[in-house]
Formats: structure tokens, sequence, C-alpha cells
């Protein structure tokens, strides 16, 4: 028996532009209803040609407020969702910078309290190393610039400078850094992660990257590590729960995380896969 794990309906207030929402939404659908696909989305949303709906998800065609109407019934949103979303549809038709400031403003009153939104970052390789993330979440705490050498010695795996800069200039260009008057990086975006249920090579790097700083994190003092590991059976249709379990994990964990008084960063790691064969 073959199981695929469901992932979870998107929840819209993670989101800060439509599309991405959109592509979620649409893979959420595909796994609980077999039959649909793009040109059944396409006529059930009223358009005459899917090719719209594909330009769209392709961001060949920007999502317009226009096509708010034929999108928001499937979404089954209630009132406060309905006007975060149309908000955030207004946010990515932004042409100014005051017009755009105005609604990111909106969107953080409308979002529910002590909720951050996620940027998907659809470019996987900026989640390549180990470092992408791990600066990312020092420059929530420290005080770092592009020259700063000292910064080089804080992590327990050696990093050159030529390295560190690289990310650097790499976490710029994504937008996920920036510097600040004085030079000192900043972060952009709070909460950024790649799609569920993606298979993409460039990943695949990263969570080799993270598994090897865990081999080596074996050798650090077991006051600051904690590793549970385990082997056990379950029935193949349980997957779907396990991997849910899995993500539902770290969603708690992230609850400790800290920008404002945090004091150091930890990689924190979960996943599970089979040892048996499926099917």
């Amino acid at each position: 028996m073959n199981s695929t794990a469901v992932t979870a309906k998107p929840n819209v207030y993670d989101f800060v532009e439509p599309v991405s929402f959109i592509k979620e939404w649409f893979q959420y659908s595909k796994q609980i209803r077999p039959e649909f696909t793009l040109r059944s989305w396409a006529r059930e949303l009223g358009f005459k040609n899917v090719s719209i709906l594909v330009e769209i998800l392709k961001k060949k065609r920007p999502f317009r407020f226009k096509f708010i109407e034929n999108f928001e019934s499937g979404f089954c949103f209630d009132a406060s969702e309905k006007l975060y979303f149309e908000t955030i549809v207004k946010l990515a038709e932004s042409e100014s910078d005051s017009e755009r400031s105005y609604f990111e403003k909106l969107c953080h009153r409308l979002r529910p309290q002590n909720t951050e939104p996620v940027y998907y970052q659809e470019r996987a390789e900026l989640f390549s190393h180990w470092l992408d993330t791990a600066l990312v979440e020092l420059c929530k705490i420290k005080k770092v610039t592009k020259q700063e050498k000292s910064v080089l010695n804080l992590f327990h795996r050696q990093i050159d400078q030529a390295e560190f800069s690289q990310t650097v200039e790499k976490l710029v260009a994504a937008n996920l850094l920036e510097e600040d008057s004085s030079g000192v990086l900043k972060v952009v975006k709070k909460r950024v992660s790649t799609q569920s249920d993606r298979s993409n090579r460039a990943v695949h790097g990263y969570y080799k990257e993270v598994n090897s700083l865990a081999s080596d994190a074996c050798e650090l003092p077991v006051e600051s590590r904690e590793f549970q590991c385990f082997s056990m059976a379950i029935r193949e249709d349980q997957v779907p729960q396990l991997k849910e379990a899995i993500r539902t994990a770290r969603a708690s964990l992230e609850n400790f995380a800290d920008s404002k008084s945090g004091e150091v960063v930890f990689q924190v790691n979960l996943q599970t896969f089979p040892l048996t064969q499926i099917g």
C-alpha cells in the first residue's frame, strides 16, 4: 500500500504574497481531490482558458484585484481571512514605496497576534548550505557587518572570510538581509521556508550539511545538545500523520525563538524516514 503525506491546509496568514498562497492551495487540493487539475480548476474559476491560470501561477500574468471574486469562494475564507487576502493582493499591486508601506502595516494589523508570515522561498538554492540559515539567525541577535571578522569565530565549524562574504552577498541579493546606515546587517524577512513536499537537489544539499553538523555535535558537551533517535514500526497509512507530527513539533519549537534577547544560535533537525521498503 502506497501512502502519500497530505500537506496541511495552507493558512492565509502565513503569506504576504497571493500567488504563493494560491500555489500551496492547489497542491493541497490535489491531494484531497485526486481528480483536481489545473484545467478543472480553471473551469471552476470561470476562466475560458487554462492558460490564464497557468500564467498567474508562473507569475507571467499579475494577480490582479479583479481575480479575487473568482478565487475566494473556493478558499472558504471567513471574513477576517478574506480581508487579509484582499490586502496582500493590494500589497502585491502596490507601485510606490508609500503604498507598499501602507499595505504592509495593514497586513501586520490584520494578522492574528503573535504570528509572523512565512516567506516561501522559491529559489531553493538559497538554502543549500548550513551557513545560509545560521547567518540569518545570527543577525537577529548580534551586530554583524560584512567586515566583522570576529563573527567567523562564533561558529563551532570553521568558516573563512570568503565563504562568509559570499553568503552575505547571496542573502542581501535575495532580500533576506540588508545593511542599515551603519553597515550592520538586518534581517528583512523573519520567517523563511521552502514549501513542504517539494524535492529539490539544492535543498538536499542543505539537509546533508546540517546532518553533518549533527555528526560533529556529538563531541559537544552533553549539557548543550540533545539527541533523541529511535526506530519504530508503524502502519503505512500512518505515514501522513507521522509527517504532520514532525511539522507540528517544529511549530511548537519555534516558540523558543527570541530575536530580542536571544544569545546563541542552535540548529534543530527534525526528520523521519523509512528504513524498510514501502509498498
